[in-house]
């Protein structure tokens, strides 16, 4: 057992939710000491966890479960939440505007002597009323999907 002038890790950073959890892991901890007694009796492990972290039932259940996974698996480590990703809005266009997104962009080397950006061409698009209702990103995979680079 390490002695208490060697726990921890020296430099390890600690972020908001585990110095939250930290502060009432030590709140639980000097009630206990200033009252002289346990609250909860030391067989009921899981009531004083829930009551010393302040975290739910099904929270506790889960972080238990990853822990059994953790130690059976060789260098496993508790996984992190991640972010989910949005995703990309389906491009459904009738091939007669598609033709017109085409013939658009063509009418721009054509009429005005000059390569289009993105956001000419999202503005015709919109002079002309069709029923393209996507962004200059959006705009951007359409004619990627088309053909164009």
């Amino acid at each position: 057992m390490p002695s208490a002038n060697n726990v921890g890790i020296k430099g390890k950073i600690y972020h908001k939710q585990a110095r939250e959890i930290i502060a009432k892991v030590f709140k639980f901890m000097k009630e206990e000491a200033e009252n002289g007694d346990t609250t909860i009796p030391l067989k009921n492990y899981k009531q004083r966890v829930l009551a010393a972290t302040g975290i739910s039932d099904k929270v506790y259940r889960s972080i238990v479960k990853e822990a059994e996974k953790v130690e059976t698996t060789p260098g496993g480590t508790f996984s992190s939440p991640q972010k989910g990703k949005i995703p990309a809005k389906k491009l459904d266009l009738p091939e007669a505007e598609i033709a017109e997104i085409r013939n658009i962009i063509y009418n721009f080397y054509i009429t005005e002597k000059r390569r289009p950006s993105l956001k000419c061409i999202l503005n015709k698009i919109e002079q002309q009323q069709l029923s393209f209702n996507g962004n200059v990103s959006t705009l951007w995979r359409l004619l990627k999907k088309i053909g164009f680079k």
